[in-house]
């Protein structure tokens, strides 16, 4: 009974560690346009997403409001057991920005942005249902910023990042074990396999803090911005729900009372991204790097308030002899996550003093390795093709985009864990063969009143 905790907890992390392999780096629609090529440019209030330092160029008082719409759509396909569609659609991710000047010299600004905030769903019969039926995060950052402006070209910008982060996970679980005979190790009877499953409703919560840190020069027609953003550790607790099996044995029901659950884990990585413009006439051109700190992921420990053990009918030459095996124990889970790049060219083209036309091309790499990918969100390499637009109306500028992401296919081999899962009586197929294939798409609006 072991493997259905690992696959349990292991399934809740990936959700995790997929939020950030599902980060939203969309938090701007000009940005966004741009393929977020936007470190060196950031000359909206979304620099207090993207570089806080660019705040320190702006002139006086502006509130911008985002939303982008998400479009995911994912599908699993199999020679043997079919396709299958991920049914979560239809996502809006809001963000708001304020920035003001205190002095000539020192800059606020404020922002609440939701950069981890998506959801997958798969129908009741997915043979990955083990790993993940439903899964959802939520997590907010809410960002005061301070910018020093050093002078008309230097600025270095600093923020304190308080994220409000909250999971949830349904997937099916196992109980095969408690609803069958089970012959003894020297196999002296036959014994008899009762299929069953039930389901484990997971939701978990905590806070945690960091900061960024980024620096901009600008001195036409060329402009660098570097920024740092640290990783945030989490403390999750939460609880842990059963919906058990009508064929389970008398008594085994008490296997599963529910328990609270509690891990840590560095859920938003550690971030350098850099940035370099050059503008030639009405075209501005930028290329960014940005680095992502996923070997963090290496292994976390999973730790469950309630130890319990569930009963099991054994042949070992009394008929029907009831003994205990774990049902819930404490697990030190591995990761094996890697470090990422995320290549981004951006163009912003000025078609006139109130409109501006922008595109931008990126290639994003995946952290996760093929032996951990699952349905959570099966994360893989993709590339994504912007364009949008940016126009002004007196104290009022209106901006947006939209997005096309194509993802790698992520096939299922021998070494992934989620494969098979078995109890040693009774192997469930979830996923032991095919593949995933996704695309996106994306549009957003900016929203930005100067006064």
């Amino acid at each position: 009974m072991k493997k259905i905790v690992l696959i349990l907890t292991l399934a809740i992390f990936s959700m995790v560690c997929l939020a950030s392999g599902i980060a939203i780096p969309e938090q701007g629609s000009k940005a966004s346009a741009m393929g977020n090529a936007f470190v060196a440019t950031a000359d909206d209030p979304t620099a207090l997403f993207y570089n806080p330092a660019g705040i320190a160029f702006l002139e006086g008082y502006k509130f911008s409001f985002n939303t982008t719409y998400i479009n995911p759509h994912i599908k699993y396909n199999s020679p043997t057991v079919g396709s299958y569609t991920e049914r979560a659609k239809n996502f809006f991710i809001p963000s708001f920005y304020l920035t003001m000047p205190l002095t000539e010299k020192i800059f606020f600004g404020f922002s609440v942005t939701a950069p981890y905030n998506l959801a997958t769903d798969w129908s009741d019969n997915f043979p990955g249902r083990f790993a993940s039926r439903h899964a959802k995060i939520v997590t907010f950052n809410y960002q005061p910023s301070l910018t020093f402006k050093f002078d008309d070209h230097n600025a270095l910008g600093i923020s304190l990042n308080y994220y409000d982060s909250e999971l949830n996970l349904i997937r099916a679980i196992d109980t095969t074990v408690l609803s069958s005979y089970v012959q003894d190790l020297a196999g002296n009877a036959p014994y008899t396999i009762v299929p069953s499953e039930g389901t484990i409703d997971t939701r978990v919560r905590d806070q945690a803090f960091g900061f960024n840190i980024g620096y901009l020069y600008k001195n036409k027609p060329w402009s660098f911005g570097l920024v740092y953003k640290s990783k945030a550790s989490f403390d999750y607790e939460g609880h842990a729900s059963f919906e058990t099996s009508p064929r389970l044995h008398n008594g085994n029901e008490s296997a599963f009372p529910g328990s609270e659950v509690n891990f840590e884990l560095d859920s938003v990585p550690a971030v350098i991204q850099a940035g370099l413009s050059y503008e030639s006439g009405n075209l501005l051109t930028e290329f960014d790097l940005q680095w992502t700190d996923w070997s963090q992921w290496d292994k976390t420990n999973v730790r469950f308030k309630t130890h319990t053990v569930g009963g099991v009918y054994v042949w070992a030459g009394v008929p029907h002899l009831y003994t205990t095996v774990p049902v819930i124990e404490d697990e030190i889970l591995p990761f094996k996550w890697e470090n990422t790049m995320a290549y981004r060219l951006g163009f912003n083209y000025k078609w006139s003093n109130r409109t501006e036309i922008r595109w931008g091309i990126v290639y994003d790499e995946a952290p996760v390795p093929e032996e951990t990918l699952s349905p959570v969100l099966p994360d893989k390499d993709r590339w994504m093709l912007t364009f949008g637009m940016g126009h002004k109306m007196g104290k009022w500028q209106i901006d947006w985009y939209s997005q096309y992401i194509q993802f790698k296919n992520g096939d299922i081999t021998a070494s992934n864990i989620y494969r098979y899962n078995s109890n040693g009586l009774y192997i469930y197929p979830m996923t032991p063969d095919g593949k995933y294939k996704g695309k996106s798409y994306l549009c957003g609006v900016q929203i930005t009143y100067s006064f």
